[in-house]
Formats: C-alpha cells, structure tokens, sequence
C-alpha cells in the first residue's frame, strides 16, 4: 500500500491511527486468508507516531501482530535499502544533521530523496550524538568566553573566524569522539546515559 501525506500534513500519532486504520482494511480486502488467521505482520521503524502510546494500544487492542525495530538502526529499515544497483550509487560524501522540526519536514524529506542525497539518521533524543553539540558549540562557547561584542555583527565575525580556524586535526577529533559516542550507545542498547558518564576520552 502506497498513502502520500497530504501536503502540509504533520505525521502525528492521530493521522497515523488513520493510517493504520486504512491498512488493516486493505489486509482485509486484498489478503482475507491473512486477516482470517491473523498471520501477517506489521513492521515499521520508530518514528514518534509509531511509538506513540495511543498508537500501541490501538494495536494491542486489534491484535495486530507487530515485528519490534531495533532502536538507532535505521539501515535495518527494509525502505532504507534495495536491490537495485542503479539506485544506490558511491557516495563519496553523507549529510547528517540532527532531528531539529525544520530538518524532519516532508519537503525536506522530499528534496533530499528526489536528489538522492545520501542521508546519516541521526537517533531520536540524542543531543549528545550530535557532533555540533559536543565538539563545535562548546569550542566556540570557550573561545568566546569573557569577550564582549559592540553588535550582533562582531559577534558573527568572531563566530566565522573561528569556524575558519578549524583545523584537519579538530575535524578528526570531531569524527573519533562522534564513533566512540555511537559505540557507547550502541553498547547500552540505547539507554540514556548521565552527562557525567558521557567522558569518552
């Protein structure tokens, strides 16, 4: 089944519920010796309205068997790969940025895969995974501490001669740090991790 979100239309738990709805009656009409024996199965990634409680009891409650995602594993998401070598040329380079509203919005979405644009998902609740955060923010926020700016002006001209000073060596730091993030979450199975554990040095 193919269902196009309306433009403009937010994906929330309550149009997902709709959704869903919509599903399991196609499940119905198209696949009746499934739907009788209840032997098919539902599989989506973790998306917030997916995981929505009301969206968890709605499944619970029709008895949908639903197949569990791995959390932080967007490359186990089946619409994430294909078997068609034409599509899934080389790329020499990946954008990554992190799940801010304006960067989760359908038109972005819908840019980015009509220009085949390589995409890093970044994890849900995740700022500390977010190499901007960790890395970039707090060298800026060093290196200007105790300066004062006569206008918003000099402050984005300091902002950018700082941002020109990185160096290969800052970005390779950035990147080792980024891995070793991801390998401590990944080895606690997504848990949340207190600020004061979070030296990975």
């Amino acid at each position: 089944m193919t269902e196009w979100v309306p433009e403009g239309q937010t994906v929330n738990q309550i149009y997902y519920l709709s959704v869903l709805a919509t599903l399991r009656e196609r499940v119905r009409k198209k696949r009746p010796e499934l739907w009788k024996n209840n032997s098919w199965i539902l599989h989506q990634d973790n998306a917030l309205a997916h995981n929505a409680l009301s969206v968890k009891q709605y499944l619970a409650g029709k008895r949908t068997p639903v197949l569990e995602h791995a959390p932080y594993s967007p490359d186990l998401a089946p619409w994430r790969f294909t078997n068609d070598k034409n599509y899934a040329p080389t790329y020499s380079w990946i954008l990554h940025q992190d799940n801010a509203p304006a960067h989760n919005a359908l038109s972005v979405k819908q840019y980015l895969a009509g220009k085949r644009t390589p995409v890093l998902e970044h994890a849900p609740y995740s700022p500390d995974l977010a190499p901007c955060d960790f890395i970039l923010f707090p060298k800026m926020k060093s290196a200007l501490k105790g300066t004062r700016s006569e206008s918003m002006e000099a402050v984005k001209q300091k902002t950018a001669e700082l941002l020109k000073a990185l160096t290969n060596e800052d970005f390779q730091h950035c990147f080792d740090q980024w891995k070793k993030r991801m390998e401590m979450c990944v080895a606690r199975g997504g848990e949340y991790i207190e600020g004061e554990h979070l030296n990975v040095e």
